[in-house]
């Protein structure tokens, strides 16, 4: 029985240590995301051809929320992406039932577009997967406001996803109601629950990868099945009932340093035409249900109702995430490297691979042990 005892710690301990550096060693695998093979309108409205591309909801776990200091129920949200012989099409739907009208963002937050409702991309154009410390050309990042106005982080050409208008300078693209419809390459609709306030808005966009090859010295690329292209897409939210002069909820769907590292961004690859969605496990995005209020007060929701602009005196420094600078105004380009980030790469993961190994340990201290015992059986 002596000799049964060490062998028996001796094999735990083994195991214990093998299962914890099979672990440790597991990379870290993208996010690809599956683009298929159609032209949709882009008008802001969800033509049926967007049928036949995958739902992909953005997860709000801890390492997707980047910064939480929403009072209710944090906005959601989830894309598509299509793709045809010149543009990637990116669908996205956003739902926010803090949502303050466009006057009230302009007032309280300036010309910080970070510190809006809206969605910011990244693309590493070329696929490039390498680590990066800031964003290498010809890396890009941008942000749609949900009212329409755009920050152009990088100083992208204006074919690349605001608009095919010719003579129009870049920082006239800053307020896209000058854009003629029909020249826009971003289109933004909203939803509103029974009572009329907004509950959430869809941006549906198409950007052109290659002006932005060409003009920072590359290859432009051809749009074919089995081409990857890397990706991430931000949710940035401003909960007007705060009364706050910053953003209050940030998600992401792969990392919150992707638009400074290419090798944390996610993939999206290019699929045959023949490939087929499949969105039968997805719910509703929608589900919130309003009651039907009685006919005298459903009085349109007026600006009247928006809380007062208290940051105005005092406006706190936000240090929590990343924050890019409007340059579709007049502002020039800074470093993104200077930009304050929380560290969320060490965030808590799920407990599957921990309670996967830590069983796997476990069988193998039966297995020795019960070899033990047979050896000392044999030994009578």
């Amino acid at each position: 029985m002596k000799r049964i005892i060490p062998i028996f710690i001796a094999a735990l301990l083994v195991m214990s240590l093998a299962a914890v550096a099979v672990s440790a060693e597991e990379p870290a695998v993208p996010k690809t995301v599956k683009a298929v093979y159609g032209t949709p309108t882009v008008d802001g409205e969800i033509d049926i051809i967007w049928d036949s591309a995958d739902i992909y909801p953005v997860p709000t776990l801890a390492g997707q929320v980047y910064q939480d200091d929403e009072i209710t129920t944090p906005s959601t949200m989830r894309f598509r992406v299509l793709y045809d012989d010149t543009y990637l099409y990116i669908l996205v739907e956003v739902h926010d039932e803090t949502m303050a009208d466009k006057a009230w963002e302009e007032k309280s937050l300036g010309g910080n577009l970070w510190r809006r409702d809206g969605v910011s991309f990244t693309f590493a154009p070329n696929g490039d997967t390498a680590e990066t410390a800031g964003q290498v050309a010809p890396a890009f990042w941008f942000i749609i406001g949900a009212y329409g106005n755009t920050a152009n982080w990088n100083r992208a050409p204006l074919d690349v996803f605001i608009t095919e208008e010719q003579g129009l300078e870049l920082d006239d693209a800053g307020d896209w109601e000058k854009i003629p419809m029909e020249k826009r390459m971003y289109a933004i609709s909203y939803q509103k629950d029974t009572a009329g306030s907004l509950t959430g808005y869809t941006i549906e966009t198409k950007i052109n990868l290659n002006p932005r090859l060409v003009a920072e010295g590359f290859e432009t690329i051809k749009m074919e099945p089995g081409r990857k292209i890397g990706f991430d897409i931000y949710l940035n939210d401003n909960n007007y009932l705060l009364v706050s002069a910053t953003r209050n909820y940030g998600l992401c769907f792969e990392s919150i340093n992707s638009y400074k590292n290419n090798a944390e961004k996610a993939v999206i690859e290019l699929q045959d035409q023949r490939y087929a969605a499949d969105n039968s496990n997805i719910p509703p995005f929608y589900v919130k249900e309003v009651e039907t209020l009685p006919e005298e007060t459903t009085a349109e929701v007026t600006t009247a109702e928006t809380p007062a602009d208290t940051t105005a005196a005092s406006v706190p420094d936000d240090t929590t995430a990343a924050a890019p600078v409007d340059t579709t105004a007049e502002a020039a380009p800074q470093d993104d490297t200077s930009a304050p980030a929380p560290d969320v790469t060490t965030a808590a993961q799920s407990d599957d691979k921990g309670c996967s190994s830590a069983v796997s340990a476990f069988a193998a201290v039966i297995a020795a042990a019960g070899a033990a015992f047979a050896y000392r059986r044999r030994r009578r």
